[in-house]
């Protein structure tokens, strides 16, 4: 999840593990309820299992199998910028 900027971070599993490093597919939902606002966020994960939420974002974005984004991950810090387009 990110916060109201847009930002977010990967963090580690309790293993303490990270993301080794490769480059991964990304992809990229907005869930939000009929009135176009997003749920609270101790609410999202129940509400998104029952169905009463739904992506906004175009499914080119949406779907490991048609994400165009990608994100490589190196040792250390790393950052990312994802550029979204409407669709024409």
């Amino acid at each position: 999840m990110t916060d109201a900027e847009g930002n977010f971070h990967v963090k580690p599993d309790k293993a303490k593990r990270t993301l080794p490093p490769g480059t991964y597919s990304v992809v990229v939902r907005k869930y939000v309820q009929k009135d176009g606002k997003a749920p609270p966020p101790e609410e999202r994960n129940m509400v998104i299992v029952s169905g009463k939420l739904h992506n906004i974002l175009p499914e080119r974005y949406s779907s490991p199998k048609s994400s165009p984004l990608t994100a490589e991950i190196k040792p250390g810090d790393n950052t990312a910028d994802f550029e979204l387009k409407s669709a024409k």
